[in-house]
């Protein structure tokens, strides 16, 4: 026990430890933390739908009829008639034909790259999420890191890369949008070298899916990608704040998936309640564009004040994504403005190595369609009062 008290020691003295936080109501607006209101800034729940009627309704209806059960691993007697009515609608949803669901994004994302690169060669943005790089990992594949979101880089390893032996796949694998910078993969030319070098296009679109598109089907829907040799990770907890991961992408891929993904073959499904609410709450996000216009509506209200405010904000594409982080490099720094804010009623958390390289410790803030124009101009009045200690440009 000695090896790991000496780690934590070690932490601590780098300002890298973390510990867990009882947060009440941590998917709403306001959050509560020993019985105090905080606004909620680092939430998911993007769409805030996991209170909304018919998602609850949904969820009731399965959990009178099922129970709380999974009924074991789905390939034996857990592929409940909730998980099929869920795929079909995702893969409907995404344009692809066909889906898988899994119990978590995490699990989805890793499964997939694991299970489609094994053996091969895998090209993976650096600034890949991890379970993206875990998924490298475990797949036992040569894995070459390019740029991030640079696509010269991109094609040169391409080019320099031999082509693998029959039968060996080669992948690339990137985020869709990158879930702590809130910027974009440059998806219409990755999927242009997908193509040309006779590569699976594997993206994860955990914070795109439900944010971005005329129907919210994510970031491939933005940019007009085809499905062609597409393979889309989502999640549902995200955007449309419940709980389960999913992959869309050809009949033959979801088949492979469902005999060599590892994560799905070895867990039990997702329980029937949670797909029953995921299932209700893609036909919301689908239909309901006011909502995904008054998220991105706060989110470029959110990034353009602190920008003004000295803050360092880092560019996107999309500048109504949810994710809006700034900038400390400083773990002590993001430390202690999380603390001055805290101070002032924002509940906003530091991220540090290692969900972010060594010194670009950070803020990221989130938004939700539910907060008010108000707590958004509440928030930025926090940061401007802050911002002669905090924002490296002032004022």
């Amino acid at each position: 026990m000695d090896t790991y008290e000496r780690e934590l020691d070690r932490l601590r003295a780098q300002d890298l430890e973390r510990q867990l936080i009882e947060t009440g109501q941590g998917a709403d607006p306001v959050l509560t933390v020993d019985g105090r209101p905080y606004l909620n800034l680092s939430g998911t729940d993007y769409l805030s739908l996991s209170r909304h009627p018919a998602v609850l309704a949904a969820a009731r209806a399965a959990l009178d009829r099922e129970g709380f059960q999974a009924g074991g691993s789905c390939l034996v007697t857990g592929h409940d008639p909730a998980h099929g009515a869920l795929e079909r609608r995702v893969a409907a949803w995404q344009r692809q034909p066909a889906a898988l669901v899994l119990p978590t994004g995490y699990q989805a994302a890793l499964g997939t790259v694991a299970a489609l690169g094994r053996d091969g060669v895998i090209f993976s943005d650096a600034l890949s999420h991890a379970a993206l790089i875990d998924g490298c990992r475990l797949a036992r594949a040569r894995v070459v890191v390019y740029r991030h979101g640079d696509v010269g880089d991109l094609a040169r390893r391409l080019r320099a890369e031999p082509p693998p032996p029959p039968g060996r796949p080669r992948l690339i694998v990137t985020d869709g949008v990158f879930s702590m910078d809130g910027d974009t993969a440059p998806l219409p030319e990755l999927a242009q070298l997908a193509a040309t070098y006779d590569a699976v296009l594997v993206v994860d679109d955990a914070h795109g899916v439900g944010v971005l598109g005329a129907t919210g089907a994510g970031l491939t829907e933005a940019a007009g990608i085809s499905p062609g040799r597409l393979v889309l990770v989502g999640s549902f907890s995200k955007a449309l704040g419940l709980q389960g991961g999913f992959v869309a992408a050809a009949e033959p891929v979801i088949r492979f998936l469902i005999n060599r993904a590892r994560p799905f073959i070895f867990s039990s499904g997702l329980l029937p309640p949670l797909a029953a609410a995921a299932r209700a709450a893609i036909d919301v996000a689908a239909a309901d564009g006011d909502r995904r216009r008054r998220l991105q509506a706060h989110a470029a209200r959110l990034r353009s004040g602190l920008t003004a405010c000295g803050y360092r904000v880092p560019p996107t594409a999309y500048p109504g994504l949810p994710i809006v982080p700034v900038l400390t490099g400083d773990a002590r720094r993001a430390l202690d403005l999380a603390a001055a804010l805290r101070a002032r009623g924002l509940w906003v958390t530091p991220i540090r190595p290692p969900a972010v390289p060594d010194g670009a410790s950070r803020l990221r803030l989130t938004v939700q369609a539910a907060h008010q124009p108000d707590q958004i101009e509440e928030a930025l009045a926090a940061f401007q009062a802050l911002a002669p200690r905090f924002a490296p440009a002032g004022p």
